[in-house]
């Protein structure tokens, strides 16, 4: 009421002032969070009830939106003032990208840094061994993006594994059971070009659950195809 009143009077002058309900001394007696699908929303009420009996001002809210941030897994925090005291605050949470369980199940974000998560969509790809700060599985998240792309059924509901040597990330392709794609790790510039070219490749084998092989892309110009019986080279 005491906002309608404000705008009220200063329309008479041809226009309106934004209004802090802060220089009223209102106080922020409730925080509702919003957006929570990965995070568990009590890691960030522990945050946001700190700020509970605050003033209802502009920088005090935007103190509020850049403690949220401060949270691993939230990339932005947006928090909306009622006069009633109360904020509710939306939550934009950073991409998950993959998932690995290690004791629970944690969350693979594009910066490469997992995190514990509540849950993860079911396309999300199992990442096996993930080890955070390592520069092979850092230089893989952009290889994820890169593959999903262009392909995105190449990983959804995938497992992929680092290979003995560490040269290839290997994926076993969840909706092509029996092949195994093997990436090179960093990607290289010719990369679009093999994964555009995979399923032709598939669909001129005889590989699946009865014959098991590898396609492997870390080759720059050619695809390689291999079964137990025979090695096919196919530029």
């Amino acid at each position: 009421m005491i906002r309608t009143i404000a705008v009220l009077a200063l329309a008479s002058f041809g226009g309106f002032v934004w209004f802090d309900p802060g220089l009223l001394g209102l106080q922020i007696h409730t925080i509702e969070i919003h957006g929570c699908h990965y995070i568990a929303p009590d890691s960030i009420a522990v945050i946001a009830d700190e700020f509970i009996g605050e003033d209802l001002s502009f920088s005090i809210c935007r103190s509020l939106e850049d403690a949220v941030e401060e949270h691993p897994l939230v990339l932005r925090a947006t928090a909306d003032r009622s006069v009633d005291g109360s904020i509710t605050l939306h939550i934009k949470e950073r991409r998950i990208i993959a998932v690995v369980h290690v004791d629970s199940l944690r969350g693979i974000d594009e910066q490469g840094i997992s995190h514990p998560v509540l849950s993860t969509p079911d396309s999300l790809p199992e990442v096996i061994d993930w080890v955070d700060n390592d520069p092979f599985w850092m230089s893989a998240i952009s290889l994820f993006d890169r593959v999903c792309t262009r392909n995105p059924a190449l990983l959804q509901r995938s497992l992929i594994r680092v290979d003995p040597d560490r040269s290839a990330v290997v994926v076993e392709i969840a909706h092509l059971p029996g092949i195994s794609l093997w990436l090179p790790c960093p990607a290289d510039e010719h990369l679009e070009s093999r994964i555009d070219y995979f399923s032709h490749v598939i669909a001129d084998t005889h590989l699946g659950e009865e014959h098991p092989g590898i396609v492997d892309l870390r080759w720059r110009n050619q695809i390689i195809v291999t079964d137990d019986q025979t090695d096919e080279h196919q530029s």
